[in-house]
């Protein structure tokens, strides 16, 4: 017989009951407060010289982009790629932002703020700059349109350039940190004797003017107790064509002797050369042949004049009443020995006691600087 299977009994399983548990708040992270802000921008060719980016412009990269901060010191360099550059982690404060395209041809700064849209125009002012004040967390953006030819000629004729160098030393050389003092300059016609211009220029300043084609004077003035011993006359075209200088090369120029000591400068004492001490009187002719000339004034502080004392006179037994003689009182020539001090033992300003002009040294190196400002704005 078979036996019969045994039936199982199914298993009633209970489900097992969870417990809920309890939610729990997401923890709230604390925004993280900003300490620095950002500036960004960019640097577009403006085609059309509009002042406005439009979509067919192109974006230029490998331009030199500086901050500066509110003494125009350099913070940082950057170069553009796709025309855009950033400056990151800035500290809040005042600062400038500065574009230089001349490397790769673009000479020219669009105008500032055309138009009626912020985000496509060109920001930096006259002198190509563009002030920010930044405040932590902000973003700010800065763009520029350049423009110019790479192979463009440089179009200077008749310019003047006139400053002063004060001869600390008197050896009757532009020193490469001698200062410079304030000054007025005024250009005669030479030939009709009649005055074309004058112009008050500050302490490391510089007289700079486009003439028509003529033969012109330099008249200095000075404050009292300073004295014009002469002028330094040097050719633009002879400046350039002795460095080889273009309109980069100006800027790298006096950059270098912002950067070395007179010493360490390869170039100073070949540049000093190229300048030849004349008469105040001496006249320099402008052309459309060439680009003009640097004149620099020779600067002395004079030697006090000291009265004479009256000499004695014999007694008289007259009723009559002394007459002491009156002596002319001639001012004395300048002291012209290398001393450090005039002979009342007053000591003259020396060499590198104040801040020299920014990007380069004063008195001769201002220069240079004062061409390489002129290149910028030329056009």
């Amino acid at each position: 017989m078979k036996e019969e299977p045994v039936k199982e009994e199914p298993v009633k399983e209970e489900p097992v009951k969870e417990e809920p548990k309890p939610e729990t708040e997401p923890v709230k992270e604390e925004p993280v407060k900003a300490t620095t802000g950002i500036i960004n921008g960019i640097i577009w060719f403006d085609e059309n010289e509009d002042g406005i980016r439009q979509e067919k412009e192109t974006r230029i990269s490998d331009v030199p982009v500086y901050l500066l901060n509110k003494n125009y010191d350099v913070v940082e360099e950057v170069y553009t790629k796709d025309g855009l550059y950033t400056f990151k982690d800035i500290k809040p404060g005042t600062y400038y932002i500065e574009v230089y395209g001349m490397d790769i041809g673009y000479y020219y700064t669009s105008p500032q703020h055309e138009g009626t849209d912020p985000t496509i125009d060109s920001d930096l002012d006259e002198d190509d700059l563009a002030k920010v004040k930044l405040q932590a967390g902000d973003i700010v953006q800065v763009d520029a349109g350049l423009y110019g030819l790479e192979d463009e000629e440089m179009d200077m004729a008749n310019l003047l350039i006139v400053t002063n160098f004060l001869d600390a030393n008197n050896d009757q050389i532009p020193g490469y940190t001698e200062q410079t003092i304030p000054a007025t300059y005024t250009i005669t016609d030479a030939i009709t004797g009649k005055d074309v211009y004058t112009e008050e220029v500050g302490k490391d300043d510089a007289l700079s003017i486009e003439l028509t084609p003529g033969t012109y004077t330099v008249k200095t003035e000075v404050a009292a107790g300073y004295t014009v011993e002469a002028m330094h006359h040097v050719s633009l075209d002879e400046m350039m064509d002795s460095f080889e200088l273009t309109k980069a090369g100006a800027e790298a120029l006096a950059v270098g002797m912002a950067d070395e000591d007179e010493e360490e400068f390869p170039g100073y004492d070949e540049f000093l050369k190229l300048f030849k001490r004349k008469a105040t009187t001496d006249s320099v002719t402008l052309t459309d042949e060439t680009m003009g000339y640097f004149l620099l004034a020779e600067i002395k502080k004079a030697k006090p004049v000291v009265e004479p004392k009256p000499t004695p006179q014999p007694t008289k037994t007259s009723t009559q009443p002394v007459q002491t003689p009156v002596t002319e009182v001639k001012a004395e020539n300048p002291d012209t020995s290398t001393s450090n001090s005039n002979a009342s033992g007053e000591r003259l300003p020396q060499a590198g006691e104040e801040k020299p002009f920014p990007y380069a040294a004063t008195g001769a190196g201002l220069a240079v600087v004062g061409l390489w400002l002129l290149l910028r704005r030329a056009g």
